[in-house]
């Protein structure tokens, strides 16, 4: 007895985990004829993808903070060698 595996296109994976989501694993599996471990596989793959998601936009948004500061932060250094200029200058007077 060969045990065959069936193959799912990703827009059918996408509606069954929508389903599933919405009404509840067992339910997906009823209607759909899915074993609930496939579901159950889709669902986390999901989850892993979208937290993956979230957290790429968090690091994005962490980035761009920072490279505003250093952005700043060499305007003012610039500033300070300016000013640090002129007093040397103004103490050889």
């Amino acid at each position: 007895m060969s045990k065959t595996s069936k193959r799912y296109s990703p827009e059918f994976k996408r509606e069954a985990v929508k389903l599933a989501q919405e009404k509840g694993v067992y339910y997906t599996h009823d209607e759909l004829g899915v074993s609930t471990k496939s579901l159950y596989d889709w669902l986390e793959k999901t989850e892993f993808n979208s937290s993956s998601a979230t957290s790429n936009e968090k690091l994005l948004k962490q980035l761009k903070a920072q490279a505003k500061e250093i952005s700043r932060l060499k305007e003012e250094r610039e500033i300070l060698k300016k000013a640090a200029i002129y007093f040397a200058s103004e103490e050889k007077k």
